[in-house]
């Protein structure tokens, strides 16, 4: 079903598939890459992430679990906001709060009672939580608990493992280095590599180890113990002096309610919880142990104007609470479950060899080359033929509450057509491409 919007004066209808698909698309990307750099305000939703020329630059509107792009096209959303949409799109409970919110004012001189309210909620589901502070994004609240590690050690240096948003620290270790300061005290380990966070340990007096848990499940590391890679990481952290900060920012309220620490029972000192909390009203979190958060009234500098805006609390209040009332991770278990069997299905029928790295609720699909390597040309002929079949894939696949069980067999549909189609070039994927292939990451934001 197609809703008529209207977008920068327009009223858009459908339009047959093919470049014509998204000519509304291409008129506003070339008004838009004279204003804005990049014509896109996140590296991950640029034009050169997908197929420039078949895929939709600018969407309109949402609904539940499926988009409408600015030429009219509809689509089965499953990057869902980068994995900030956790219920769905416009979902009605969530939009008439924040209705109500801001009906009431969205800024005040003084703190408003909802961050009472929601800092408590975040108390009784988080498992390391005693305090709570609230900030706007994943990378306010990653730098903020490695301030306050670092207040609470003395020290300076951090190991890390993972990405953990926009500022220095954290983005020297991406491939966008100019403007960057790299201090050299930021050590990466790897995941999974119990001596590698070993010798960074040894090495460097570090404030903290910060990480995020990855698209791979955490080996175990004793056997006698029982203990995961996750756990070996606190205790390991703990043995040396560090704080151990667990960034979930994509894995906080869809892995479990209280994340991945919940799902691998595991108590950080600190954690930074964003994304999904408020279903795409932008709000992050700090949380964690009283002794350490409690920095922050003892001389740590954390402050933010929109920090305490009441509709993205309003949001997030009313997102927990659906998620509580409709056993909401529990469906997203199950469907990401469904959509990934099926995957694997098309792609042993098509011959295909795949790598569906993740698990039901996060999950990133990859189609290696002959040397084993992610093949990017055949990954932009994949996105080609799903985006032609109304299928909004990016790189993540993030199930939401709202998505159906039809939904995902739509979804299947698309992908066995265009992993056919992929056997069918058998390398030579510019002969089928009908538009510039995706260039290689530089860096997730």
């Amino acid at each position: 079903m197609w809703f008529a919007r209207r977008v920068g004066g327009w009223a858009f209808p459908p339009t047959s598939k093919g470049e014509e698909m998204i000519t509304k698309s291409n008129e506003i990307y070339e008004r838009a890459i004279k204003v804005i750099p990049g014509a896109t305000q996140t590296l991950s939703k640029g034009a050169d992430r997908f197929v420039n020329g078949v895929s939709p630059k600018f969407l309109s509107h949402g609904h539940n679990a499926h988009v409408w792009d600015v030429d009219g096209n509809e689509y089965i959303d499953l990057p869902m906001g980068l994995g900030a949409i956790l219920l769905g799109h416009s979902i009605k409970e969530v939009s008439n709060r924040i209705w109500w919110a801001a009906d009431d004012g969205t800024a005040f001189t003084l703190p408003h009672y909802s961050e009472v309210d929601l800092a408590e909620k975040l108390v009784d589901i988080i498992p390391c939580a005693e305090l709570v502070r609230f900030c706007k994004n994943g990378s306010d609240a990653t730098e903020g608990a490695v301030r306050i590690a670092r207040a609470v050690t003395g020290r300076k240096h951090i190991a890390h493992c993972g990405y953990h948003g926009s500022h220095d620290w954290s983005a020297v270790t991406g491939g966008l280095l100019r403007g960057l300061i790299d201090d050299g005290y930021v050590h990466k380990f790897e995941y999974n590599n119990p001596q590698s966070l070993v010798k960074v340990l040894y090495d460097f007096p570090c404030a903290a180890v910060i990480m995020e848990q990855p698209l791979e499940e955490p080996m175990v590391v004793s056997e006698e113990g029982g203990i995961n890679y996750l756990q070996f990481v606190s205790e390991c952290a703990h043995a040396y002096g560090s704080l151990f900060i667990l960034d979930e920012i994509v894995t906080g309220f869809r892995y479990a309610l209280g994340g991945a620490s919940e799902f691998y029972n595991v108590t950080p000192d600190l954690a930074c919880y964003g994304k999904a909390m408020a279903n795409g009203l932008p709000i992050s979190a700090i949380v964690g142990k009283r002794e350490y958060m409690q920095t922050l009234t003892e001389g740590v500098f954390f402050s933010n104007t929109f920090s305490g805006e009441t509709t993205a609390i309003a949001a997030a209040l009313k997102t927990i609470e659906i998620v509580q009332r409709e056993n909401v991770i529990d469906k997203l278990w199950r469907l990401g479950g469904y959509l990934r069997t099926w995957i694997e299905v098309k792609a042993h029928e098509a011959g295909l060899k795949i790598n569906l790295r993740g698990n039901a609720v996060r999950s990133v699909l990859e189609i290696p080359d002959k040397d084993g390597n992610n093949d990017l040309l055949a990954y932009s002929l994949f996105l080609q033929e799903t985006h032609k079949r109304g299928v909004l894939f990016g790189i993540p696949i993030f199930p939401c509450w709202t998505h159906t069980e039809e939904d995902m067999k739509k979804v299947a549909e698309a992908v066995g057509v265009a992993f056919k189609k992929i056997k069918e070039a058998d390398g030579d994927y510019m002969k089928y491409l009908e538009g510039d292939p995706i260039p290689p990451p530089i860096i997730r934001a």
